[in-house]
């Protein structure tokens, strides 16, 4: 069940986005704040007749990723990164032994560098400092970190050293005083963390990698499919479903298809199995959401 409240903290784009994605999941819908003071742009969103029968279709499937790559690790975290040096960055800013000893917190963003579920990747995460963690239940190792006179940061945890992978992710490894990927230096002036010589520092904001974008879709009880283009990303992009994209729907590279824009509420023409761009979908949160139904 879904509760919508309207927080300051989100934009208006980004209800509408939530209001697309909750109903290509098919989960119930309620309204928690006065409707009185909702601006138009947010009745309209939460009054779309034709979002909400996709909601409420009645096969009741639930909808699933079409396309598009994973936005965490695997276990559901952002993954710890290096990426260019920025002193006037607040979220390349790091603490040492800040709450706990050995504790590496990030200024900006107050997380701590951990190793995720006690396995060997490194992310952020909330700093723990009470009722224990994966390594037991008074045990923060998995938190807690040493910068050796050689210049490996060395994981308390496994004796282990954080290594940069191609990627710039960060990862534990055995520690190697001649892997370049694992040399490591502090500043106290300006509370970065260098990696190597490559100009690179250790990054307290989410990392994003390759395609930001998704593609959402759902079955409906007519055959037609719901489609929801998703961007997460910084910038206004082109996000395109694809003959790969359009198979997971039964739909392949040959079937015409008619197209509905379900916002401004108009048929836009056709298209194939073959794909289908959804153009300058905005940055930060914006989406696009069709439905497709066989011409």
């Amino acid at each position: 069940m879904h509760f919508f409240c309207f927080f300051p903290r989100i934009t208006e784009m980004q209800q509408r986005s939530q209001f697309n994605m909750w109903s290509v999941m098919a989960s119930p819908l309620l309204l928690s704040s006065n409707v009185r003071n909702m601006s138009a742009f947010t009745l309209e969103t939460y009054s779309n007749t034709e979002v909400i029968a996709v909601n409420q279709d009645l096969i009741g499937r639930q909808g699933f990723r079409l396309s598009g790559m994973d936005l965490v690790t695997a276990k559901g975290l952002p993954p710890a990164h290096v990426a260019p040096c920025n002193s006037s960055l607040k979220s390349q800013k790091w603490d040492w032994n800040g709450p706990v000893v050995g504790f590496v917190t990030n200024a900006d963003s107050k997380q701590c560098l951990n190793v995720d579920n006690c396995g060997t990747e490194v992310i952020y995460y909330q700093c723990v400092t009470t009722g224990g963690t994966c390594c037991g239940s008074n045990c923060y190792k998995n938190e807690q970190w040493t910068l050796t006179t050689s210049g490996q940061l060395v994981s308390s945890l496994t004796n282990s050293c954080a290594t940069v992978s191609t990627e710039h992710d960060i990862g534990l490894q055995k520690c190697d005083p001649n892997n370049s990927r694992q040399a490591w230096s502090y500043s106290k002036d300006t509370k970065q963390m260098m990696s190597g010589n490559d100009g690179m520092c250790l990054e307290g904001k989410t990392k994003l990698s390759g395609d930001q974008t998704n593609v959402w879709g759902r079955e409906l009880a007519d055959g037609s499919w719901a489609l929801v283009f998703l961007n997460p990303g910084t910038a206004a992009v082109n996000i395109t479903c694809d003959a790969t994209c359009f198979a997971s729907t039964g739909f392949d590279s040959s079937t015409k298809l008619s197209v509905r824009d379900l916002w401004t509420h108009t048929d836009n023409g056709t298209t194939t199995g073959g794909g289908y761009t959804a153009m300058n979908v905005p940055g930060d949160g914006g989406s696009f959401m069709i439905k497709v139904t066989r011409a």
